[in-house]
């Protein structure tokens, strides 16, 4: 994941004029650019998701013992 600010004065989408925030996962999948309330947003739903991958870390690492232990 990579996060950049940029601005493009002469672009054709507004929005890429301003000063604005795109994040890019992959080469081919990037965000739109966001303003700061919408990477606020994104922010926040990035933040759920965290939240809900260490309850997931959580329950593998007790799976995983349990498994190593010879319970089922």
């Amino acid at each position: 994941m990579h996060p950049s600010i940029s601005t493009h004065p002469y672009a054709l989408e507004p929005e890429e004029g301003v000063p604005h925030v795109k994040v890019e996962f992959d080469e081919d999948v990037r965000t739109p650019p966001m303003d700061p309330a919408a990477f606020a947003v994104f922010i926040d739903r990035l933040a759920g998701h965290v939240e809900h991958l260490r309850d997931l870390h959580a329950q593998l690492v007790t799976a995983v013992a349990a498994h190593q232990s010879g319970e089922q």
